[in-house]
């Protein structure tokens, strides 16, 4: 698909909205990512209030230096672009999406992971698609990862 489905974010009680959650995005290597909504979380309308929003569940290893493990869950705002440093999920070559940290630099990106054992992936900006940029890392404390 050429964009993610985000549906509008329904109030209830002025308190929470339910939030699109599209299953799992890889923070590996990059794969196809699922964009099919599976759910809806609640969340705090103050978290979203500007800007759309969606969750994915995090596959992977490569931004653990970031406290972001496999199988948490990544709330990410919608956006086309993201500050360098930033974490973001990216579309690489139009079809595959990866969670990385973006540095930019002479009309390149290069999309970092938080694991010494991955190595930075460079491309054009042209071959890099910025989807949307994580706004918070949720995980249960009660479940083992």
């Amino acid at each position: 698909g050429s964009e993610y489905k985000t549906t509008d974010l329904v109030p209830f009680d002025g308190k929470l909205v339910h939030v699109p959650f599209l299953g799992r995005i890889p923070a590996g290597q990059p794969l196809e990512c699922e964009e099919n909504i599976i759910g809806f979380i609640d969340t705090p309308e103050s978290e979203v209030s500007v800007g759309n929003y969606f969750y994915l569940r995090v596959t992977g290893d490569s931004m653990v230096g970031s406290g972001i493990m496999n199988g948490y869950t990544v709330l990410v705002r919608k956006q086309s672009d993201v500050e360098s440093g930033e974490i973001a999920v990216v579309r690489v070559n139009s079809d595959e999406a990866t969670l990385k940290r973006v540095k930019k630099l002479n009309g390149q990106i290069i999309l970092y992971p938080d694991n010494p054992k991955y190595e930075p992936i460079l491309l054009d900006s042209d071959d890099a698609e910025i989807i949307g940029k994580v706004v918070k890392v949720v995980f249960d404390p009660n479940k083992k990862y």
